[in-house]
């Protein structure tokens, strides 16, 4: 029962909105971790007896379902790890009278579970590494020669949904706790990713300058970055989001466009050739530049790896007839009425699942089926003409009297 309810209840991942201000970095894996600051016990786990060298401390809020039932996993792991030298806190900021009553109703007999009311230890620990999210866990190891914990680990408890959402946390604390784990790499990638997302960061503020030379420098010097698998996609995905920008701007200077053109290159060599979303940027870069047999080419290969995208074949198509001198053929628009059965006269589902049942060409006009009032008939009448002239957007709501244009 346990496990068909956290694969359920992992879809309500919460955050936790804490309104902070404090700076990434100013607690790093590597450093000593700040002493923790407790205002009241509400379960205190006896670990006398037991050598710990291993600290858990989870920030976690008792109103998260998905904290709750974290705390359910990581009761059991306590239990079964203590003499592993494991020690799990479970530090809430929430008040003790509503906190103490979750703790309760919990059942929990392993962990140490306490409160920190004045956000200390909120602010010294997920403010210093900029997170609200909750549940979130630091593995902290204790230094033998000082006697203080070090920071070997920080992260989301849940890293993906469904039963397997715990199992990359279970690793990484199986690897801590047994002393197995690859400190020495991770500080390493850690500072890898630093000065990755520093040089993205530099690229897309060439990028937006057009500064060609500057675009042709980073991309040289981010090619040579020893990076892993990971660290490959994360280039991929956020070059091609710099391309994208580039490319598909109106009116693009040929500058731009050969700048695009480096940067959407770059996300295709670092894995980005087997994503079609990478792939047709390339193509746009290609016809940007001038270059049709190529963005043709490209193209082709993005619809093959989309499939179903009918957005990309029409893009190919409009390729083609580039290439052919074929000019663009003005937009003929249809109406798809859909008759909605209900008999307050509103309509209350998204304007967006039906236009995606219409064809390209098509324009969706919704129609009620009938009116409580003459005003609900006019203020439909008037909405239905917006929809036509274009001024609603695919994700717009639609009721009768009502229309929301977020």
């Amino acid at each position: 029962m346990w496990g068909r309810s956290l694969l359920l209840m992992f879809l309500l991942l919460s955050c936790f909105s804490a309104n902070l201000h404090a700076e990434d970095g100013e607690l790093a894996v590597g450093e000593i971790a700040p002493h923790l600051s407790v205002g009241r016990w509400l379960l205190n786990h006896n670990t006398a007896g037991s050598k710990i060298n291993t600290r858990l401390v989870v920030i976690w809020a008792p109103w998260c379902p998905v904290s709750r039932l974290v705390l359910h996993h990581l009761d059991k792991l306590q239990q079964e790890k203590l003499s592993q030298g494991l020690q799990i806190i479970a530090l809430t900021p929430e008040l003790p009278s509503f906190t103490e009553k979750v703790v309760k109703e919990g059942k929990w007999k392993h962990l140490s579970i306490a409160t920190d009311e004045d956000w200390t230890t909120f602010r010294e620990y997920m403010g210093a590494v900029g997170v609200r999210a909750v549940p979130y866990a630091f593995l902290l190891r204790r230094n033998e020669d000082e006697g203080d914990f070090t920071l070997w680990w920080h992260g989301s408890v849940v890293s993906r949904q469904g039963k397997n959402a715990l199992a990359k946390f279970d690793e990484i604390l199986g690897q801590v706790v047994t002393g197995k784990y690859d400190f020495v790499g991770a500080i390493k990638e850690i500072r890898m990713n630093k000065k990755l997302e520093g040089m993205l960061s530099e690229l897309n503020g060439a990028a937006k300058n057009a500064d060609q030379e500057a675009v042709s420098e980073l991309i040289r010097a981010i090619t040579q970055l020893p990076l892993d698998e990971v660290q490959n996609n994360r280039v991929a995905n956020k070059c091609n989001g710099i391309a994208w920008d580039i490319v598909s701007k109106e009116d693009i200077e040929k500058i731009e466009a050969e700048a695009g053109l480096h940067i959407a290159k770059l996300a295709m060599d670092k894995g980005g050739n087997k994503k079609a979303a990478v792939v047709d940027t390339y193509a746009r870069a290609l016809f940007e530049t001038g270059d049709l047999a190529g963005a043709i080419k490209a193209q082709k290969r993005a619809v093959g790896l989309a499939k179903n995208d009918s957005s990309l074949a029409k893009t190919l198509a409009r390729y083609e007839r580039k290439q052919r001198g074929e000019a663009e053929p003005k937009d003929t628009k249809k109406a798809a009425v859909a008759k909605v059965e209900d008999t307050r006269g509103f309509w209350r589902g998204r304007v967006n699942d039906l236009w995606n049942g219409c064809k390209d060409e098509e324009l969706l006009l919704i129609t009620p089926s009938e009116f409580t009032s003459s005003a609900d008939e006019k203020r439909w009448t008037t909405a239905s003409k917006r929809l036509r002239e274009g001024i609603f957007k695919k994700n717009s709501h639609m009721e009768a009297g009502k229309v929301d244009l977020k």
